[in-house]
């Protein structure tokens, strides 16, 4: 509620939804939730968009907790601009690129959710390769990157979970909630 912004009422909806849509991993969902929501909430994601990542991780096999993880050290990188962020994002992407995405997250012009968007954006039209990729997954997700499946696995995942419409749930998971 604090994270996000919402009522009661919003967040005990999406929370039921995203317990019935993660099934036996219900548990792993209220981790992330209760773990993650500061970051996805400072990062510009609504509490919806940070359900469905969490459940489209579940949905994709990626390991316990470690698609938030990724995303809440991407937060991190993301913001502390270390010299090996700034490094890896040049090499996949070009000074010009990324001096005006750093630009952008300093002055708050572009939220970390955006800078997620846009990085993922021109991975998909320039076609990175596999260092790049991986540089990227070291510096910008860390370590929780690569236990979520790496840069490319994220951002696929963080897409479809964006693209997501809110689905309509069947007779037995309405009995659920």
């Amino acid at each position: 509620v604090n994270s996000f912004g919402i009522e009661y009422s919003e967040a005990l909806d999406i929370i039921g939804e995203g317990l019935v849509k993660a099934g036996y991993k219900s548990d792993i969902f209220l981790e992330s939730v209760t773990e993650y929501s500061t970051f996805f909430g400072n990062a510009g994601f609504s509490f919806q968009e940070f359900a469905n990542i969490i459940n489209e991780g579940i949905d994709l096999g990626i390991y316990q907790d470690k698609l938030p993880d990724a995303l809440k050290e991407f937060n991190i990188s993301i913001r502390e601009q270390t010299q090996a962020s700034r490094d890896a994002l040049e090499n996949a992407f070009g000074r010009t690129f990324t001096d005006k995405l750093l630009t952008g997250i300093k002055d708050e012009s572009i939220s970390v959710k955006d800078a997620l968007s846009l990085i993922s954006k021109e991975a998909e039209t320039i076609g990175i390769n596999t260092q790049q990729a991986s540089q990227l997954t070291a510096d910008l997700f860390r370590g929780a990157g690569e236990d979520a499946g790496g840069a490319l696995k994220i951002f696929e995942a963080v897409n479809a979970a964006l693209e997501k419409q809110p689905a309509i749930l069947t007779d037995i998971q309405k009995g659920q909630i």
